[in-house]
C-alpha cells in the first residue's frame, strides 16, 4: 500500500481538490491521535503518518519481533511515528530511547510524546555520532531529510525546500556513552534512519551491539546519502558484517532507499 498512496494521490490530485477534501479529515484524525505534524507535508503524507501506513512493512516486522520488556533505540526519531509505536510494543517493562538532533522536528517530537503519557520513553536532543562533537547540520524544510551531510545533490530532494545557507550546530554523541551512563542495558532492537550518518553511528555502537547478542535492527540503506559520508553500500554491509550482523529481508523498498531487517548472527 506504501508504493501506491502517493501515486493514487497525484492522480487524484489532478481531477479532485484533493488537499481540501482531506484536510478535515487529517485535523480529526491529528486531534483524535495527538499527534502533530508537519503543515509543508503533503495531505497524502499526512495521512499515512496518522493511519499508520507509513512504511507498512516495516511496521509489520516491528510488531512481529518488539515484545513488552524490551529495549529500543529510535535513531532518527523525527515526529515520533516509530516512537509510539515502540513505547506501545515494549509496554510497562520495557524502554525506548529516541533520538532527534534537529530543534524543529524535535520540538515535534516532544510535542508527541509527552511524557505523563509515554514514561517508557527518554528523548535526546541528539545526533548520534562515532564520539561527542559538535556537528554541522544542513536543513531541508519541512522534511525529515536534515543531514550532517549536504544533501542537495540528491536527486530526490526538492530543490525549494532546500536552503544551503540554513545550517545548525547539534550537539551528538556516541551511543555506547550514553547507555554506559544509563547502566549499560542490552539492547533488543535498533532502528536506525540518519540520512547518510549509520556508518559513524554504528561505530559508536561497537559495545553495545557486542553485549545485545539477540540484537535484531531496521537499518535504512540509502547509496546515495551513504556516498555523501564516502562510505560504499558494499563497504557499508562489510561494516555490519564485521559486527556480526546479517541482513534477515528488505522492507518498504522505493526509488532512493529501502530498510534492512538486520539481526545478530
Amino acid at each position: 500500500m506504501e508504493i501506491y498512496i502517493p501515486k493514487i494521490y497525484q492522480a487524484l490530485k489532478k481531477y479532485l481538490p484533493v488537499e481540501i477534501i482531506l484536510k478535515p479529515l487529517i485535523k480529526i484524525l491529528s486531534v483524535r491521535k495527538k499527534m502533530e505534524l508537519f503543515r509543508t507535508d503533503t495531505p497524502g503524507t499526512r495521512l499515512r503518518f496518522l493511519l499508520e501506513w507509513y512504511e507498512p512493512e516495516t511496521v509489520r516486522a516491528c510488531r512481529q519481533i518488539i515484545k513488552p520488556g524490551m529495549t529500543v533505540i529510535d535513531a532518527g526519531a523525527h515526529i515520533g511515528y516509530y516512537t509510539r509505536i515502540f513505547s506501545e510494543l515494549v509496554g510497562k517493562t520495557g524502554k525506548v530511547f529516541a533520538f532527534e538532533p534537529h530543534p524543529a522536528t524535535f520540538k515535534l517530537l516532544a510535542h508527541n510524546i509527552p511524557a505523563e503519557k509515554y514514561p517508557n520513553v527518554k528523548l535526546f536532543p541528539l545526533a548520534l555520532s562515532d564520539r561527542q562533537e559538535e556537528l554541522e547540520f544542513f536543513e531541508v524544510k519541512g522534511s525529515g531529510k536534515h543531514s550532517i551531510y549536504d544533501v542537495s545533490s540528491l536527486s530526490y530532494i526538492d530543490p525549494d525546500g532546500y536552503t544551503p545557507k540554513n545550517k545548525l550546530l547539534v550537539r551528538a554523541q556516541d551511543l555506547d556513552k550514553i547507555l554506559e551512563n544509563l547502566g549499560s542495558p542490552v539492547v533488543d532492537f535498533m532502528k536506525i534512519d540518519v540520512e547518510g550518518a549509520e556508518p559513524k553511528l554504528l561505530k559508536g555502537s561497537e559495545k553495545t551491539i557486542k553485549r545485545s547478542g539477540s540484537l535484531r535492527a531496521v537499518i535504512e540503506f540509502n547509496k546515495a546519502a551513504l556516498a555523501l559520508s564516502g562510505t560504499s553500500p558494499e563497504n557499508f554491509l562489510k561494516q555490519l558484517e564485521r559486527l556480526g550482523i546479517r541482513k534477515i529481508a528488505t522492507l518498504d523498498e522505493s526509488t532512493h532507499y529501502m530498510n534492512l531487517l538486520c539481526g545478530k548472527q
